[in-house]
């Protein structure tokens, strides 16, 4: 199983639950927003999405330009590919957001 996670900042990983996936065997990609990293071109490989939490709020696209794509992708993801998504604390709102 092929995972992606989106990450916003170096210290806001998965943790713990990053250990249990790799232990249960599963393939994770992580992408790091912060750090200029691009979202894949093609989502469909992957088979759930986890989106860390970060300092930045859903609406501060100025600030981090990069939310623009990454809400695009979430929905894509989500909508289009009908794919499990988890996203922890703003990125909660992510989907409430995409989705409404």
């Amino acid at each position: 199983m092929n995972i992606i996670i989106l990450q916003h900042i170096k210290i806001e990983d998965p943790g713990y639950i990053k250990d249990l996936m790799l232990a249960d065997g599963l393939n994770l990609t992580t992408i790091e927003l912060d750090e200029g990293e691009k979202i894949p071109n093609d989502l469909s490989k992957f088979d759930g999405m986890f989106c860390m939490g970060g300092p930045m709020d859903t609406y501060m696209e100025k600030e981090y330009p990069w939310l623009i794509e990454e809400k695009k992708r979430i929905k894509e993801f989500v909508v289009d590919l009908k794919k499990p998504y988890l996203g922890f604390c703003r990125l909660y709102n992510q989907v409430q957001l995409r989705l409404a």
